[in-house]
Parts: C-alpha cells; structure tokens; sequence
C-alpha cells in the first residue's frame, strides 16, 4: 500500500527547490504578497482535492494525501511563476 503514494511523492524535493527559488527571488525583488496568496492557494487545493478524493473517488486515505499535497503544491508553484518573473525583470532594471 506504500509504494503507490511513495512513488507520488518523488517530485516533492525538487518542487522544494522551486519553490525555495520562487520565494527567494520574491523576497529580493520585494514583493512578498504573492507568496502568501500562492500558500493560501496551495492550502485550498489540498483541502479541495483530499475531500473530492476520498468522498469522491473513494480513494485509500495516504494515495488522496499524497495526491492532494502534490497537487496543492503543483498549484502554488505555478501561482508564483509570474509574479517571480516579474520581480526579477523589476529588479534587475533598476540595477
């Protein structure tokens, strides 16, 4: 039953890096909103996707886990994707 939500989990790690990136360069470029709506998003998808999953799908309790969180993850990196973009260009601009 574990090997199913391990395997989940593998992108984890590097969606951790990303993320740390996403938020370092948020930080530098001074616009930290974005990082606090991305951590409520990825906070409501989880919650979103866990109900849907284990009333809906009827799904074993840790692969809905394991799903909900990777999505939820997957939705908070990709929030943060064009306020970082933004942020750098801003910064690397003035110098």
């Amino acid at each position: 039953f574990a090997l199913g939500p391990t395997r989940l989990l593998t992108p984890l790690p590097a969606l951790t890096v990303l993320f740390a990136l996403q938020w370092g360069a948020l930080v530098w470029g001074r616009r930290t909103r974005a990082i606090t709506a991305a951590s409520v998003v990825e906070i409501a998808v989880i919650a979103f996707v866990l109900v849907a999953l284990v009333r809906g799908a009827n799904l074993i309790g840790v692969t809905a886990a394991a799903l909900a969180y990777l999505a939820g993850r997957l939705a908070g990196a990709a929030m943060l994707f064009a306020p970082c973009r933004a942020a750098v260009k801003a910064r690397l601009r003035q110098g």
